[in-house]
């Protein structure tokens, strides 16, 4: 493990997605909370055992899920699939708990697959109380774990392909006098690594006021990903770029940035 000076993050790991090798870490041991990191492992367990052809019917329980919304309201009708964006690119926590409740026959069930997953894949330091991130006692994780997830994830095409997306749109459906009628909602992507350093491709980003600023960040350069996870990190951004780019030169310095450093100027805030 090449030396780096350390990030702003109470824990923070740097993986070689492709060997699996650990080229930075700090306190990656640590369970913290998560926030909507979380929904890394949620977006899983959908792939896995949900149809993303089917309509999901939103409940009472859902529309009154607090935090970062879609604005889903009882009644109304949204595909898996487009849940599956919502939680992905906005972040939405009620359309986390409506594509929960739907594959896990309810919330509890839905829980309970993920922490089946989470143990499946070796994230012995993890437990997930929910499908969103909000605070709750006994929902942790770790950066190390985190990595491991992001790793798996990362091989769904679906997946790669939603949290490396900008913007997109998802349709609700609701009922008019004459039937359904479609409602059309933009999303954007709160990652502000997509399109400001090279090669960056996703992956989740997470803020509650127990965990603070969380980001899951990976860049693909020349056959090669790195995976950087952060976690209460005040300077997130900064410190993912610096991981990634550290990353690359430590993998041999393929396919380096040329020109100017990366900057952040202009990049600050987060959501989600």
């Amino acid at each position: 493990m090449q030396s780096l000076a350390q990030v702003n993050a109470a824990s923070a790991i740097l993986v070689d997605a492709v060997t699996g090798e650990v080229l930075f870490e700090q306190n990656a041991d640590e369970p913290r909370p998560p926030a909507s990191i979380t929904k890394i492992l949620t977006a899983l367990v959908i792939l896995e055992r949900g149809r993303l052809t089917d309509t999901v019917v939103v409940s009472q329980g859902v529309a009154n899920v607090g935090g970062h919304r879609l604005g889903l309201r009882r009644g109304q009708r949204v595909s898996l699939e487009d849940l599956l964006a919502a939680i992905l690119i906005r972040s939405a926590n009620d359309a986390a708990m409506a594509a929960a409740e739907h594959v896990g026959r309810g919330a509890t069930g839905f829980v309970a697959l993920m922490n089946a997953k989470a143990q499946e894949l070796g994230m012995y330091r993890s437990h997930f109380e929910n499908p969103h991130g909000l605070d709750e006692p006994g929902h942790y994780t770790t950066a190390r774990d985190m990595a491991l997830l992001t790793r798996v994830t990362m091989e769904h095409p679906s997946f790669a392909q939603l949290v490396r997306t900008r913007e997109t749109t998802v349709t609700i459906w609701q009922s008019g006098p004459r039937g359904l009628l479609p409602r059309v909602r933009t999303i954007q992507n709160h990652n502000k690594l997509l399109g400001h350093l090279e090669g960056a491709d996703g992956v989740k980003t997470g803020y509650t006021d127990a965990a603070g600023r969380c980001l899951v960040a990976s860049a693909s350069r020349g056959g090669q990903r790195m995976i950087a996870v952060l976690m209460k990190d005040p300077q997130r951004w900064t410190d993912a770029a610096t991981l990634l780019e550290f990353g690359f030169e430590a993998a041999g310095g393929a396919a380096r940035t040329t020109g100017a450093p990366w900057r952040v100027a202009g990049i600050g805030g987060s959501r989600g």
